[in-house]
């Protein structure tokens, strides 16, 4: 995982610990939550786990936790609730395993939905669309 100040140009990398350096596998799944305290990343598609970064200093990325997919094979996307109370794990593309959900305070797998990366949340007030979500980890920094 890399990140950049972008007003300085200062790029740090953070490495998963242990990982093979010839198994660059996707490395495709990673998102920030929304109140972009954590970054959560897949591995490669045969690692059955996500790594949690404390991004308490941006620059300085700590790895907080590693988390094992009830699968035991890997993941491919990842997405956040609005509110930020869970996160969607999406499996391998084209697999028949289910996307893991999470509750994103206490790291904690508590249900499986049908697989898809595609998960979009949009929110009802009065029969009224009030917020819309987005299928990315991309943080919101909420308020």
């Amino acid at each position: 995982m890399q990140v950049a100040d972008v007003k300085t140009g200062q790029i740090i990398t953070a490495n998963i610990p242990n990982h093979p350096p010839d198994d660059l596998g996707l490395l495709h799944g990673i998102g920030w939550t929304p109140d972009q305290s954590e970054v959560w990343e897949s591995s490669t598609g045969s690692d059955p786990h996500i790594y949690i970064w404390d991004m308490l200093n941006p620059m300085a990325p700590v790895l907080k936790e590693r988390l094992t997919l009830r699968s035991g094979r890997g993941a491919h996307w990842l997405t956040f609730d609005i509110m930020g109370d869970y996160g969607y794990v999406a499996p391998n593309k084209n697999s028949d395993d289910d996307t893991e959900i999470f509750k994103l305070p206490t790291h904690t797998s508590v249900g499986l939905i049908g697989s898809s990366e595609d998960v979009l949340e949009i929110d009802f007030a009065n029969g009224k669309i009030s917020q819309v979500g987005d299928q990315y980890g991309i943080g919101r920094a909420l308020q």
